[in-house]
């Protein structure tokens, strides 16, 4: 690295050998974003070589030969032949083994190379590493890397693997160090950082040593980084048990990162996941991240995989053991919590259609990275687990896997998948792929049966519907186990399931009751008295939980009872509690969820989901209802004194949580007439208004978010009560502008819940009609400057951008034309590029997942949805055919071929955001583009009539056989062809 420009250059070494008996001709390599100096063999003979920057194809400009195509299809495929083309083609027509010597200089403006608040570091994920070195950039090429990096005595440099120094330079004050990598690798897998840093070093029980890099000495980082030896150490015992291969791993802190990048023995650790002493309110969320990138450390870098639509299987074991060894740390129940709420991501998030697990971005060559995709690929990875009957099989099999990798690194995980089909007997691998990789969406499980006491047989019928609204999936196969309790012991009947619709016929045996009430003894010896109205307690399908899916039962409601009241499995409490919702009206059931909610021995999580079934079925203006009365109740006896809220204590963490389940549920309560009961949101002001956080030890941020967005839901026939509530959203997001347009999840909610109120105030028939008396110019100004200031939370500004996106919908203080334009600036510039990413991810996301008023998801669609009668095709017309129609189709063009060159994740989100709005075809506003008048044309052509009139017609049948079928397929009049 040069210490004046920090431009870096130097060289590859590449060693050859003979694989096979005839030498190669030609080498082709990857080698982006760089300037080739000159290519040498055995660093005596250069050779000659031919450079070409694949990547000037994406700008895809017109040339002589015709009409520019500018259809998204023809650029995917444009993309897939950019990413499979070489740039540097060097001839060479020696014997094999030799070394060639290839040396470059790296372009200043490289994605690659990330400078940012005094620290430089290597992303390997925009372009790939061949942007920052000269390799063969793919999945296939495992070899044996060392990195040798000069740089100014000023600076620490961290890298991958052992590290040695190699060099001092007291003329130049210059260090070179290098660093090796003890077992192949793939090319992703090499990368450093550079920077003014501080180090502390630990030494954890299994003596692996870690050392922290970070700017300043940060309080909060080192809070975040304490359990990190206990964890390093539990980690590396049960995947490994000895001979650890990570002898010392390297922790680097840079704020501006977005996501934790690995290498092996080297985590770059962003501030997303950096927490304050004592912060327990996040620490469930954080713990499962660090988890992650430990567990990074072995399963990424020795189960390699050579596919790329195969890392799927990396993915799902690094966030399946994450969460396995996240339930040994906190409760058994903890895993079965997260897979009941990733089960509900998977069925409630609408996708882009082109997204399916097994595929491949075309305008990355590289799978998708939705966070859909890596919650599918866990819990997949959990079906495996759980079909095996024994939840130590999965590590079983993968310590010996991981172990061989270092000596033989060919098709681990190939070797892998089949030694765990073997132990899978309840999964048809045969369909595996086609049903579970290559579709998207789970199957809605809904039974019913007939019991007949008399021959003691029951008719079982069961219906399978697909949950996903984007792709459909076909109809899942295997076999499924279903459970019949008796007073005694289960029945279980295992059948195939290989139609929409089965019905079957089983017999049982089942204890006849003597009595009204008896005695029902759990595992530990704990009884219970429980009425008995039948033989059989309850019916339940898959009791273990081996398939991917969701069930609605059809049960009386004394099964229903006997569920709630006799197993304690938290994901089956979930489910009953569901399948309790067909009751929900009568007293009984009010008090079994009223019982749940006060009960502190039941899971928070089962007891969050009983407040929110309160709330969305309570029914203020009936008396018999009492679900809105439970909730407040409850809420003042725990958080209440003297009418006032208690300063916060959230030493109770589980109470904790389960006081924001509360708050978000009470905002959703409506009376008969839609709107806000006026109790439920003077409460919710005067949570917020008098709240206290001074005599508290943990951070309140958390909270104030639940509340937030708790206001952002009421909508009240008040007048008051609404200036009330937007008066405090303002006056508490005023100080995000004090410390520069930082701007974290607890402003965002603030913003999202003043979008909210406003979009209630929102009438389509009369958009002039909002009237506020806060000033929402200054809000809008205030999002925009945010999401150009250099804060690091992306998905923060990406809900930003959202809200603007709605304030634009409501034709209010800003246009879509103004945002494509916002876009278009951040694309264009080298640093914010991410941030363009993210708006372009959350403009495809307005046009699928925005909610209309009155759908299943209370909790979302009362913040965010869709006026009434506005479908989707109108909100796209909204967006692309208004003003400036040609020049926003011109400018998403322009990011996805040209600003989004070199920067995937960019180019990824501009081509989904262009083919939803647009389709796959030509857009409208190319087709409708405005020509000249023949009159005007032929006073500028200097063509004689005759001549004129035959130049005419020939481009006129030149056209037509161009001009794709528009509308109902006939073509348009002449005066609307655009002239190409």
């Amino acid at each position: 690295m040069d210490k004046e420009t920090q431009i870096f250059s130097g060289y590859t070494e590449l060693s050859l050998d003979r694989s096979t008996e005839f030498n190669p001709r030609v080498i082709f390599l990857n080698a982006r974003e760089m300037q080739i100096e000159k290519v040498l063999i055995n660093k005596m003979e250069e050779v000659k070589f031919d450079y070409i920057d694949t990547h000037a194809a994406l700008e895809m400009k017109a040339g002589a030969s015709g009409p520019l195509v500018r259809d998204s299809s023809h650029f995917a495929r444009v993309c897939k032949d950019v990413l499979d083309s070489p740039e540097l083609v060097i001839q060479c027509n020696r014997e094999l083994p030799y070394v060639l010597s290839i040396f470059f200089t790296i372009n200043k403006d490289s994605t690659a190379i990330v400078r940012k608040d005094g620290i430089i570091w290597t992303n390997n994920l925009l372009d790939g590493p061949s942007a920052w070195f000269p390799c063969i950039d793919g999945l296939g090429q495992r070899t044996h890397y060392s990195l040798d990096i000069t740089f100014p005595k000023t600076y620490i440099c961290v890298g991958p693997g052992k590290d040695q120094l190699v060099a001092t330079d007291e003329s130049e004050d210059t260090n070179t160090v290098r660093f090796a990598i003890p077992f192949t690798v793939q090319p992703k897998a090499i990368g450093f950082a550079l920077g003014d840093f501080k180090s502390t070093s630990v030494i954890n029980q299994s003596e692996i040593s870690i050392q922290y890099y970070s700017k300043t000495n940060d309080e909060s980082f080192s809070h975040t980084m304490a359990p990190f030896p206990e964890l390093l150490a539990e980690i590396a015992e049960q995947f490994l048990d000895q001979d650890n291969i990570i002898t010392s791993l390297s922790v680097v802190y840079v704020p501006s990162l977005q996501e934790i990048h690995s290498f092996p023995g080297l985590i770059l650790y962003p501030s997303n996941y950096v927490v304050s002493d004592g912060n327990a309110a996040v620490w469930v969320q954080i713990v499962p991240r660090i988890y992650e990138a430990l567990i990074g450390q072995f399963v990424y870098f020795l189960l390699p995989v050579i596919k790329p639509d195969e890392e799927w299987i990396q993915h799902g074991l690094v966030r399946y053991f994450a969460d396995f060894f996240c339930g040994n740390r906190y409760k058994t129940s903890f895993s079965l919590e997260r897979r009941w709420n990733d089960m509900n991501y998977l069925a409630a998030e609408d996708i882009h259609p082109s997204v399916v697990l097994s595929a491949l971005d075309p305008a990355t060559g590289y799978p998708f990275r939705d966070e859909y995709l890596r919650i599918k690929a866990k819990l997949l990875i959990n079906m495996l687990a759980t079909s095996m009957n024994n939840d130590s099989t999965l590590l079983l099999l993968l310590r010996p896997t991981l172990k061989n990798s270092l000596s033989n690194s060919s098709g681990t995980a190939d070797k892998f998948e089949k030694s765990v089909q073997q132990f899978c007997s309840l999964i048809n691998f045969r369909n595996f792929k086609a049903q579970w990789l290559a579709k998207n969406g789970i199957p809605y499980f809904t039974f019913n049966f007939q019991a007949d006491a008399r021959n003691r047989q029951m008719k079982f019928v069961l219906y399978q519907t697909p949950s996903c609204k984007t792709t459909e999936a076909d109809i899942f196969t295997g076999h499924l186990l279903v459970q019949l309790r008796d007073l005694e012991q289960p029945h279980e009947f295992k059948f195939p399931v290989e139609t929409q619709l089965v019905q079957q016929q089983m017999k049982y045996y089942a204890h006849k009751p003597k009595k009204k009430k008896t005695k029902y003894e759990f595992v530990n010896g704990e009884q219970v008295e429980i009425s008995i109205h039948h033989s059989i307690l309850w019916v339940a399908i898959d009791p273990d939980h081996t398939w991917l899916m969701r069930v609605r039962p059809r049960l009386p409601q004394f099964m229903v009872h006997n569920m709630l009241d006799l197993v304690r499995d938290v994901y089956s409490q979930h489910e009953t509690l569901s399948s309790l919702e067909e009751w929900i009206k009568n007293k009984d059931p009010q008090q079994w969820l009223k019982s749940f909610l006060e009960n502190n021995k039941i899971f928070y999580g089962v007891r969050g989901h009983a407040a929110r079934t309160l709330a969305l079925f309570a029914t203020p203006d009936d008396v018999e209802n009492t679900n809105m009365s439970t909730l407040i109740s409850w809420y003042k006896a725990e958080f209440f004194s003297n009418d006032k809220p208690k300063q916060n204590n959230f030493q109770d963490l589980q109470k904790h949580f389960v006081q924001l389940e509360v708050i978000k549920s009470m905002s959703v309560i409506r009376n008969n007439q839609g709107y806000t009961p006026r109790e439920i949101a003077e409460l919710l002001i005067q949570i917020l208004d008098q709240n206290d956080n001074n005599g508290n030890q943990y951070s309140d941020d958390n909270f104030r978010v639940e509340i937030a967005l708790a206001l952002g839901r009421v909508f009240s026939d008040n007048a008051d009560i609404m200036k009330r509530v937007e008066q405090i959203l303002v006056s508490r997001v005023r100080g995000s502008h004090t410390n520069g347009g930082f701007c974290n999840h607890l402003f965002s909610a603030f913003y999202t819940a003043i979008t909210s109120v406003l979009l209630k105030k929102y009438d389509p028939e009369n958009p002039n009609g909002i009237i506020s008396s806060e000033d929402h110019k200054l809000t809008v100004d205030e999002i925009r400057m945010i999401i150009f200031d250099d804060s690091p939370y992306l998905e923060c500004k990406g809900t930003l951008f959202k809200c603007l996106l709605f304030f634009a919908l409501m034709d209010y203080k800003i246009s879509f034309s103004q945002l494509f334009s916002d876009v278009k600036k951040l694309a264009s510039s080298n640093d914010k590029k991410d941030v363009a990413a993210v708006c372009l991810k959350e403009m495809y996301r307005f046009v699928l997942n925005t909610l209309p008023i009155g759908a299943k998801d209370k909790f979302e669609c009362y913040l965010f949805f869709r006026p009434n009668k506005m479908t989707k095709e109108e909100v796209i017309k909204r967006m692309t055919m208004r003003e400036k129609s040609l020049e926003i189709a011109e400018t998403m063009w322009s990011i996805m071929t040209v600003d989004a060159k070199y920067h995937s994740v960019l180019r990824s989100e501009a081509l989904r955001a262009y083919t939803t709005l647009y389709g796959k075809d030509t857009p409208l506003p190319f087709l409708e583009r405005e020509v000249k008048k023949p009159e005007e044309i032929f006073a500028s052509s200097g063509y004689s009539k005759t001549m004129f009139k035959i130049e005419m017609k020939r481009q006129r049948e030149q056209m037509d056989k161009q001009l794709p079928k528009v509308g109902n397929g006939t073509e348009p009049p002449f005066n609307n062809r655009p002239m190409f």
